[in-house]
C-alpha cells in the first residue's frame, strides 16, 4: 500500500531516523548522507534530497493537483 507523505511528513521520518541511530552523526553513519546535511535539512535551511529520500527507503513520485 502506497501512502502519500508531504514534506513534513518526511521531515518527522527523518527526526524519528536520526533518534533511533542515536543521533545526526549515527544517522550519517546509515544512510551515508553527511552529518552536516542531515542538519541543514533538519533545520530546513536546505530542502529534502532525492539521495536523502532514497536513503529513508521511500521514492518521490508526482502528483496533479485536482
Amino acid at each position: 500500500m502506497q501512502k502519500i507523505l508531504r514534506e513534513k511528513d518526511v521531515l518527522q521520518l527523518l527526526r524519528r531516523e536520526v533518534a533511533k541511530a542515536g543521533g545526526q552523526s549515527g544517522c550519517a553513519r546509515k544512510t551515508g548522507i553527511s552529518q552536516s546535511m542531515i542538519n541543514k535539512v533538519l533545520r530546513e535551511k536546505r530542502v529534502l534530497t532525492k539521495r536523502l529520500v532514497k536513503a529513508l527507503g521511500l521514492e518521490i513520485i508526482y502528483k496533479t493537483q485536482k
